[in-house]
């Protein structure tokens, strides 16, 4: 696959853009196509567009949105292993090869995860994490949300804290999440989990959420991305994802140093009830272990 399809279309189409269409095909032409890391509003301001232009400009190439460009952008620069390359060597950010041993391929992941994680630690702002946790603590309920890998994490963040509260809860039915958040109240709080942070149905429950009053705590990867506009508290996790990666452990692990950081702040906050809450679970767990 060469890299010259994208390119080829944006010249064929260039004479029928729009003045901001053209200003996307500028950017991009003028050899800035590494869009691996940008969201769709990074790219827009970059070229002082709505993202709705973003949005028209790549249905105008023949591509289904701006991920599906990215990702047919992703192929042509050679992103792809190769016909054989399997889908574990695509996951671990294609650092591990089919030629790697297992000592190798671990030593690759621990430098990946570590890097991850350390990556993290410097995009958590203190006080959003304290933030978090006091909005966690002075909620009637929390619901944790995500879409597809993103409500797994989702999960994990509820099976976390319900050891130390029962004001968490999850769903995973996105139909039903939107029909919780159209109940919220603002006594309420929804922690929302979307490493791209631009899915179509984020923007309904998000906005279900907001209209309603209720608090919202969103982990993401992107500063900017359209999620941040619904949300009162913004955690960013580390780990890079290219639009062929989807949903690697890598950006799993980041995202459950996040979910950590908070309950531990969440305990530092409530030690009494936390704790009352702990010696409750552990003991009911006790009970089920032979």
């Amino acid at each position: 696959m060469t890299r010259m399809e994208i390119p080829n279309r944006i010249t064929e189409k260039y004479s029928k853009m729009t003045k901001s269409e053209k200003r996307i095909a500028d950017y991009l032409m003028q050899k800035k196509w590494d869009l691996e890391l940008m969201s769709i509003t990074d790219l827009a301001e970059q070229c002082s567009v709505a993202d709705s232009t973003i949005f028209r400009f790549c249905k105008k190439l023949g591509y289904g949105g701006y991920n599906d460009f990215k990702i047919a952008l992703a192929k042509e620069q050679g992103r792809v292993l190769g016909n054989s390359a399997s889908t574990e060597e695509v996951d671990t950010c294609m650092n591990v090869t089919g030629r790697d041993s297992v000592q190798t391929t671990g030593q690759k992941l621990m430098v990946l995860y570590t890097a991850a994680l350390e990556q993290t630690q410097e995009l958590l702002i203190t006080g959003n994490v304290e933030e978090a946790a006091r909005i966690f603590t002075q909620a009637e309920r929390v619901y944790c949300f995500g879409q597809g890998g993103s409500q797994i994490t989702a999960m994990e963040a509820w099976a976390r804290f319900i050891t130390v509260s029962r004001h968490f809860e999850t769903i995973q039915d996105t139909h039903m999440q939107v029909l919780t958040a159209s109940m919220c109240t603002d006594k309420d709080a929804v922690w929302f989990f979307s490493y791209s942070g631009s899915t179509k149905d984020m923007v309904d429950i998000l906005g279900q959420a907001k209209e309603h009053k209720a608090k919202v705590v969103l982990v993401t990867r992107y500063a900017k991305s359209p999620a941040t506009q619904y949300a009162d508290v913004v955690l960013l996790c580390g780990s890079n994802e290219s639009p062929l990666q989807s949903g690697t452990i890598v950006a799993k692990i980041s995202q459950l140093f996040v979910i950590d950081m908070v309950y531990q702040e969440y305990i530092r906050i409530s030690p009494e009830m936390c704790e009352t809450n702990r010696d409750l679970t552990s003991q009911a767990m006790a009970n089920r272990l032979l």
